[in-house]
């Protein structure tokens, strides 16, 4: 018996030696090995791996960082079976300003599993904004989605809007027409279109626009009823001008009261350079006190409509990545 183990000892000893390279690489089940264990057959063992000397925790996946480099743990899927990518038929023609739906055929497929969808190819940045996925749905063994062509639509003419408003007041009001101290910008949406000196708005580019404005003040002496006028002046070459049908009249009832708000809307057609004050009086024989809430507004509709560049995609592939 003993010598019956010797001799399988020595020929395993042998046979181990006999697959050992210069380099030291071990092979089971071959005599030439490629790499420092080359194992030819199934494999059992009751221990774990250690890539790194790292255990790895409960459902996560091992996963390699290329040749040479020693693999790591991954991300955790335990609630996850199994990722299948599935790809939709080569061919599919996306033309311009169109939506079309696409459904791919996924066996088995149950509604609580997840769809991710992109779009294949070495493209240019501008297909991101040409094109838009939407409306993944998750079905019984199906997946649908939608495509949108953004090119080629229709597009309506763009708005330029500003408001300017007196934060101060306190400006005083006689019977003659006084500036309204128009001191902050509170929006501007087009600097090139309104710009804001001293209470000054010059208007920068020609065409109509909507205005309105607010004027609010307080009588603070004379008799017991009295009005405050509004109203809107362009510079027409010989000073300034009310401009007609901009003009706002609201009364009140007694000195050191509530005071007053005049409001008006008008459309007018500015041409570029033209300059815009707004401008109020007491009419009575008293003195009001403006508030510091006046403001004056313009808006501008560019008119006409403006078609995009249409750009069609044919032969396009879209891959689908289930999740369950």
């Amino acid at each position: 018996m003993k010598i019956k183990l010797l001799t399988l000892l020595s020929f395993c000893a042998l046979s181990l030696l006999l697959s050992s390279n210069l380099y030291s690489q071990v092979g089971i089940g071959t005599v030439t090995p490629s790499e420092s264990l080359d194992v030819v057959g199934n494999i059992e063992f009751s221990g774990a791996l250690m890539p790194n000397n790292l255990p790895g925790t409960a459902g996560q996946v091992l996963i390699s960082d290329g040749a040479g480099n020693p693999n790591n743990w991954g991300a955790d899927l335990t609630n996850v079976s199994y990722i299948t990518r599935y790809v939709t038929a080569t061919g599919a023609d996306i033309d311009a300003n169109t939506i079309t739906s696409m459904t791919v055929t996924v066996p088995g497929l149950t509604t609580s599993a997840t769809a991710i969808v992109n779009i294949e190819g070495n493209w240019s940045s501008a297909i991101y904004d040409d094109l838009t996925i939407h409306n993944i749905e998750v079905r019984t063994g199906e997946i649908r989605f939608t495509i949108t062509n953004n090119t080629g639509k229709v597009e309506v003419g763009d708005m330029s809007a500003a408001t300017f408003v007196d934060t101060t007041g306190g400006a005083s009001l006689t019977g003659s027409f006084a500036t309204i101290n128009l001191d902050a910008t509170l929006l501007n949406n087009d600097p090139s279109t309104f710009s804001l000196a001293g209470d000054i708005v010059t208007i920068s580019e020609t065409g109509f626009y909507s205005v309105n404005y607010t004027v609010t003040a307080k009588q603070n002496t004379g008799g017991t009823r009295g009005s405050l006028d509004a109203r809107v002046s362009f510079d027409d070459g010989s000073g300034w001008a009310s401009i007609v049908g901009s003009s706002s009249e609201q009364y009140w009832r007694k000195a050191g009261g509530n005071g007053s708000t005049a409001t008006k809307q008008f459309n007018y057609y500015f041409e570029a350079g033209d300059e815009v004050i707004l401008q109020a009086k007491e009419s009575t024989d008293g003195v009001a006190t403006v508030a510091g809430s006046s403001s004056l507004s313009f808006t501008l509709l560019r008119g006409g409509s403006v078609q995009t560049t249409g750009v069609n995609y044919p032969g396009m592939i879209f891959n689908v990545t289930v999740i369950r």
